[in-house]
């Protein structure tokens, strides 16, 4: 009897500290959901593009490297030059997010995003120009 006592607070504070966990690591995901259908690349100053990806696998690739890749807040960073390119990730909602074209870093307004994205190769194996 008196292990019952002992134990329910700690399985408690477990599942709690468990349930916290999740739920600031899905608040702190900058592109949340998984109903996109459609990804549009702009690149160079929107000089390059629009190049469009509907293949659900490479959208969902995608957003799960922007959402796992380490992030710094981007008030404490100083760049000499903004991005200068975009992705706009469409389905149910949209949200658009800012890309450094050749060195596949995202910009979003919270955090520098470290995606290293090769846009030129995802942009080849799976998009057609509008």
């Amino acid at each position: 009897m008196k292990h019952r006592y002992f134990v329910l607070p700690i399985v408690t504070t477990t599942i709690l500290l468990l349930i916290g966990i999740v739920f600031f690591h899905w608040l702190n995901q900058p592109i949340k959901g998984n109903d996109f259908t459609k990804m549009t690349i702009y690149m160079n100053w929107d000089n390059e593009g629009p190049f469009v990806i509907t293949d659900k696998d490479v959208i969902d690739s995608c957003i799960k490297k922007i959402n796992s890749s380490s992030k710094k807040d981007i008030t404490k960073i100083v760049l000499e030059q903004g991005p200068d390119g975009r992705i706009i990730f469409e389905g149910k909602k949209t949200v658009e997010v800012k890309v450094f074209s050749y060195g596949g870093n995202v910009v979003t307004d919270k955090y520098l995003i470290n995606t290293g994205f090769n846009l030129e190769n995802i942009i080849q194996k799976n998009s057609h120009k509008k």
